[in-house]
Formats: C-alpha cells, sequence, structure tokens
C-alpha cells in the first residue's frame, strides 16, 4: 500500500471552475464526486462548491500522478458540462 499522508505531498494543483448558476455546479459537484482516485495513485481530490464556481484541490507526491489526475478530471468536467448544456431544462426554456 502506498502511503499518502500529508508528508509525502509535493506537488498540487488548485482548479476554479466557473459554471452559469450554483444549480450547476451542484449538478457537476454531484456527478465528478463519485469519481474516486484509484488508490495506487497516490493523489488526493478535494472538491467542494463556492457559489457558481467548482473549487478542486490535487494533492500528490508526483507530477505525473498529477497531471493524469487533472488531465482525467478535465475530461470528465467537460463531459458533465456538455451534458448539463444538452439536457439542462432551465436553457432549453
Amino acid at each position: 500500500m502506498i502511503n499518502c499522508d500529508a508528508d509525502c505531498v509535493k506537488c498540487k494543483c488548485v482548479l476554479e471552475l466557473e459554471l452559469n448558476s450554483n444549480r450547476e455546479a451542484l449538478i457537476a459537484l454531484n456527478s465528478l464526486s463519485v469519481d474516486k482516485e484509484p488508490s495506487r495513485s497516490c493523489v488526493i481530490k478535494k472538491i467542494e462548491v463556492n457559489q457558481n464556481k467548482i473549487i478542486v484541490q490535487f494533492f500528490s507526491n508526483e507530477a505525473r500522478g498529477l497531471r493524469a489526475s487533472v488531465n482525467n478530471f478535465m475530461d470528465l468536467f467537460i463531459l458533465v458540462k456538455e451534458t448539463i448544456n444538452r439536457f439542462d431544462y432551465n436553457q432549453m426554456k
């Protein structure tokens, strides 16, 4: 098992992703929170909503794992955002 405590964190990335509303941010949060980091990656992800923004913090002991985790998260975020845009009732009015 890989030790992922705070002492081994060498790399950090913070993303602030703005959406159209707090409602959209909460929908995205609920969709993106389901995807947990694999235990072997030693990446810790913290995600929260502040008004209409999703704030995501990634912590890792190696840059390669951090990069892979951020890239994967952004792929999923783009998919969630496209889904919201396509099926959101409030935007269809």
